[in-house]
């Protein structure tokens, strides 16, 4: 149990997020490169329910927010995964996760919007993912 605290604190430390929200991070990260990521995979692998699970859901969209975690739509249902760029920088034993577009010239800037609106449309991603991306890009682009 010491030794899970030790770990959980150092995750926690890390990247500057809570106890609680460095263990259901580590929960997705368990689950490998998977893509589709649903809470039923998180409660069977620590026993709990479905209800269990929700109220943790401010948790879950913290980590989201953080852009340590994604969500995407799949046939209707919410799932989960870690981005890319947040596995490269675990390899790289860095907390600083480096966003997937930088420095965009004002072509690369609409192919992103078109490519984000093209997710939504196909409802690949949920309307608040849409926008929280689209919000994002303004700090992606040059001066």
């Amino acid at each position: 149990m010491e030794t899970a605290k030790t770990h959980i604190g150092f995750v926690s430390d890390f990247y500057t997020i809570t106890p609680v929200q460095a263990v259901l991070f580590s929960l997705f990260i368990g689950q490998g490169e998977d893509k589709r990521i649903n809470t039923y995979q998180i409660t069977g692998s620590i026993g709990c329910t479905s209800i269990d699970i929700l109220s943790y859901e401010k948790d879950i969209d913290q980590l989201i927010s953080g852009k340590l975690l994604a969500r995407r739509l799949d046939n209707e249902d919410r799932v989960y995964y870690v981005p890319f760029s947040v596995i490269k920088s675990l390899k790289a034993n860095t907390a600083k996760i480096t966003p997937e577009f930088k420095n965009l010239e004002i072509n690369g800037l609409f192919d992103i919007v078109e490519k984000l609106h093209y997710k939504y449309d196909s409802k690949k991603i949920p309307f608040d993912d849409f926008i929280s991306e689209l919000n994002s890009l303004p700090d992606n682009t040059k001066n």
